[in-house]
C-alpha cells in the first residue's frame, strides 16, 4: 500500500475550550475531506494529571491528582499543514503539555 499525503491527528482538550479548538482548526482550513471543511469526531472522557512542583497547571495546583472533563477530537489534514495546526494548538489550547497524536494513513485504493 501507498503513504498517503493525509494524517490522522488526536489531541484531547478541556471540554469547555474545545468548541473554540476546533473551530480555529476548521476556519484554518485543516481538518477539510474533501469538499467538506470542519471535519472532526468528538469523544467525552475524562483526563487526570498530578503536576509536579516545576508545572505551572492551567487547572489545578502541583502535587494534586487533578481530574478534568476533557473531549478527544479527531480529525484528518494534509501533512503540510501540521505546522499551522501546532501553531493553532500553542494558542488556543490551554495545557502547557498537550496530548497529541499524529498518524500517517495510506492510500485506500
Amino acid at each position: 500500500m501507498k503513504k498517503s499525503s493525509r494524517i490522522k491527528v488526536w489531541l484531547t482538550c478541556p471540554e469547555p475550550e474545545s468548541e473554540n479548538l476546533r473551530m480555529q482548526i476548521g476556519d484554518a482550513d485543516i481538518s477539510n475531506i474533501g469538499n467538506y471543511s470542519h471535519c472532526t469526531f468528538v469523544t467525552k472522557g475524562k483526563g487526570y494529571f498530578k503536576p509536579n512542583s516545576q508545572a505551572n497547571p492551567t487547572i489545578g495546583e502541583s502535587g494534586q491528582l487533578e481530574e478534568v472533563d476533557e473531549v478527544a477530537i479527531q480529525f484528518i489534514c494534509e501533512e503540510n499543514k501540521i505546522p499551522k495546526l501546532i501553531e493553532i494548538v500553542k494558542i488556543h489550547h490551554p495545557y502547557e503539555e498537550v496530548a497529541i497524536d499524529f498518524v500517517q494513513l495510506l492510500e485506500m485504493e
